[in-house]
């Protein structure tokens, strides 16, 4: 609901702008930089203003936390990771989960190998050798 979006960059140092405000500089090596910067995400004026429906939003996240759970409780023994949308387990899953219906799940990954370092933090291999990592904000 907030009205400004963080971004991130990689940047060589000699790229950096002096007409934005940054957030955070990280130092990666001496010629890369991780930067972080907001922008506003609407107008927010007399003829434009943003309407946000909390009760609608928290029906929704509730809704999908008490099927998302459905599933973690089902394959408990089995599971690996798990986060707001989505599980990782080391057995096949029915056919029946994996379906484009309101509730059903998508199969994305079948891994050979993963590391899971913390919430939204984990990377794998899949079975034809592709690595992949997600990292939040990335």
């Amino acid at each position: 609901m907030s009205l400004y979006t963080e971004n991130y960059s990689l940047l060589n140092k000699e790229d950096l702008s002096d007409t934005l405000n940054y957030l955070d500089l990280i130092d990666l090596d001496n010629k890369v930089l991780l930067t972080t910067t907001k922008t506003r995400n609407i107008l927010n004026n007399d003829r434009f203003m943003m309407q946000v429906s909390t009760g609608i939003a928290s029906a929704v996240t509730a809704y999908s936390r008490i099927e998302i759970n459905k599933l973690k409780l089902r394959f408990i023994d089995n599971l690996l990771y798990s986060d707001t949308d989505s599980i990782f387990t080391d057995i096949k899953l029915n056919d029946n989960f994996i379906n484009k219906d309101l509730g059903g799940l998508k199969l994305e990954y079948i891994l050979d190998d993963a590391v899971f370092l913390g919430p939204k933090v984990y990377a794998g291999i899949m079975e034809d050798g592709t690595e992949f990592s997600k990292i939040k904000g990335f």
